[in-house]
C-alpha cells in the first residue's frame, strides 16, 4: 500500500495529505474521524492506514515532524465534510433557507 500511495503528491505537506486521504477515503468515510478521534469521532490515528500514511509522508518530507503531520492529517478531516462539492451544497441551501425566508416574510 505505501508503494501506491507514495506515488500520490502534491507542492507541500498539506496538499500532499489531502491528496492521498481524498485517492483513500471517501468524504462518508473522511467525515467519520479526527486525527486523534476528538469531538466523538472516531480515532484516525490509530488505524493502519494512518501509520502507511506517516510512512509514506515521512519519506517525501523528510523534514517533517510527526506533529506537523498530525496537524495536516488533522486539518484535511476537519475540512473533509467540503469534499465532493460539500460547502457548495450547504451554501445553496443557506440561500434557498434565505429566499424562503424572505419570500414568506413578504408574503405573510
Amino acid at each position: 500500500m505505501i508503494k501506491e500511495i507514495s506515488y500520490l503528491g502534491g507542492k507541500d505537506l498539506k496538499e500532499t495529505v489531502k491528496f492521498i486521504l481524498k485517492k483513500i477515503l471517501s468524504k462518508e468515510v473522511s467525515i467519520q474521524f479526527s486525527d486523534k478521534g476528538k469531538k466523538g469521532k472516531k480515532d484516525f490515528s490509530k488505524l493502519k492506514v494512518c501509520k502507511a500514511l506517516k510512512d509514506v509522508i515521512k519519506h517525501k518530507f523528510k523534514e517533517t515532524t510527526e506533529t506537523d503531520i498530525y496537524a495536516s492529517i488533522s486539518y484535511v478531516l476537519a475540512g473533509s465534510r467540503d469534499w465532493e462539492e460539500g460547502r457548495k451544497a450547504r451554501q445553496s441551501s443557506k440561500l434557498f433557507i434565505l429566499l424562503l425566508k424572505l419570500f414568506t416574510e413578504y408574503y405573510y
